[in-house]
């Protein structure tokens, strides 16, 4: 439905299910950017888990890493449907929450795996790397799955259901990673003793490989963001000017919080769901113009009564003096030419 002129008159349709219509594909439109979401996560996670050396690199972990995630996810949705959770377009917007937390288990395994020093077999370094890393997962998995579980309260299906979603999102995910993801990293490490490369196992790394401009790659290396944070990012951050520079921010952000925070009004807007271009926007802002914005129309049905009757009519004159004097709940206009 569009917007349309005939002459100097101007409709702007308005219905329920045409504004529904709207949200449904604006919501829709956010899969183009949970796509470009992953892609972006994907490079950075590639980015973080690298390394110098051909060999050490864990660049194609990255790549198991989301290939999990989008896993658990199709899972999730798969799980929640068949025990009778409501699939909505806002569901779908977990797919960015999820990402996240699936990455982040990710790294802490790869930065564990890489700190273990009995690199003896592949048994006894990813057993150190679980009893590591395992309980730091374990944790975060279940304080996010009980966050979500107690939403399933709440009195608002919508959110009962993304709430319900969320948390076989959380342990779907959980348990890819301490399976699936740990058993493609103990091939990254088979990968890693036979000498072949990161993301091109065919390929066997030749010694000529292990240089760069003449020098030897330290194997064991830590990485470009590792090194930053230790010696960049902390030295800053300890130094006298740092700490006085935290300090200040952290009072300043406190103190907006406080006075900012009481101001804050429970709302709800049906501009918020729809694109700033649609056609519906023109439709509800004409709407605030000239009808009252928020208010909505009701009507009052007196039934089958003879309207011709004196008392009936008291009765209605006085339904309708108690309805206008609803200050703040009722708004009874009347109509003129």
């Amino acid at each position: 439905m569009m917007d349309r002129s005939v002459g100097e008159l101007r409709t702007y349709p308005s219905a329920r299910c045409y504004l529904s219509t709207l949200i449904r594909a604006s919501l829709d439109d956010d899969i183009y950017l949970m796509a470009l979401d992953y892609v972006l996560m994907l490079c950075f996670a590639t980015y973080v888990m690298s390394t110098d050396s051909w060999l050490t690199s864990k660049a194609s972990m990255a790549i198991v890493a989301v290939g999990f995630v989008l896993l658990a996810m199709l899972s999730a949705f798969g799980l929640g449907s068949a025990i009778g959770l409501q699939y909505s377009a806002m569901v779908q917007l977990l797919g960015f929450l999820l990402l996240g937390l699936g990455i982040d288990d990710a790294f802490v395994i790869v930065q564990n795996y890489r700190q273990v020093e009995d690199r003896s077999s592949p048994a006894a370094i990813l057993g150190a790397t679980m009893r590591s890393a395992g309980s730091s997962i374990t944790v975060t998995s279940i304080s996010d799955t009980v966050a979500f579980l107690s939403c399933l309260g709440n009195s608002l299906p919508v959110i009962r259901a993304v709430c319900g979603f969320g948390a076989l999102g959380v342990v779907v995910d959980f348990a890819y990673q301490v399976t699936g993801f740990v058993a493609m990293l103990a091939f990254a490490h088979k990968r890693e003793n036979a000498g072949r490369a990161d993301c091109a196992c065919c390929y066997v790394v030749r010694e000529t490989d292990m240089t760069c401009r003449g020098k030897l790659i330290d194997q064991h290396k830590p990485t470009r963001l590792q090194q930053f944070l230790k010696n960049t990012y902390s030295s800053v951050i300890l130094s006298k000017g740092g700490k006085v520079v935290v300090l200040c921010l952290s009072i300043s952000l406190f103190s907006v919080s406080c006075r900012v925070a009481p101001k804050i009004q429970a709302d709800y807007n049906m501009k918020w769901f729809i694109p700033h271009n649609s056609p519906g926007q023109q439709t509800l802002r004409v709407g605030e113009e000239y009808f009252g914005g928020t208010q909505r129309t009701f009507a009052v049905v007196t039934g089958s009564v003879d309207y011709s009757s004196s008392v009936v009519q008291l009765s209605m004159q006085n339904l309708f003096h108690d309805l206008e004097s609803q200050v703040g709940y009722f708004e009874v206009q009347e109509l003129v030419k």
